[in-house]
């Protein structure tokens, strides 16, 4: 049976998530001057992050890219994770952009067949 998120963030991964999200948000208490970006800086971490590798990923998957993600982070390596991130959005535009098509050629098929009440998932 597959992990839900509850039991991923219980899991080291999601121990070093919070306790950097943590620390992010501990940055304004530190020093006034980080008050500006603290925020900013929270919302690009998580999206980096927590970003989906597929349409169809598994929990198991998540984890694995949490955990390589967290440690790009640490390191500074943000062009790999930025560099990632666009990588994976454009897969999920094609692959969108391939489901529409799939659907209006479905829908052409059947309308063409003489099926117009059958039920789609269109």
């Amino acid at each position: 049976m597959e992990k839900n998120y509850m039991q991923i963030l219980r899991e080291k991964a999601g121990k070093t998530l919070i306790a950097e999200v943590s620390r992010l948000i501990g940055l304004s208490n530190c020093s006034k001057k980080w008050v500006p970006l603290e925020i900013h800086m929270l919302q690009v971490f998580l999206l980096l992050v927590l970003q989906k590798p597929s349409m169809k990923s598994k929990n198991r998957e998540h984890v694995k890219y949490i955990n390589k993600r967290m440690e790009w982070w640490k390191q500074r390596k943000l062009q790999e994770l930025i560099s990632e991130s666009e990588a994976i959005k454009t897969k999920l535009n094609k692959s969108a952009k391939n489901k529409k098509q799939s659907d209006r050629k479905a829908f052409c098929r059947l309308m063409l067949q003489g099926q117009v009440k059958r039920p789609t998932n269109l």
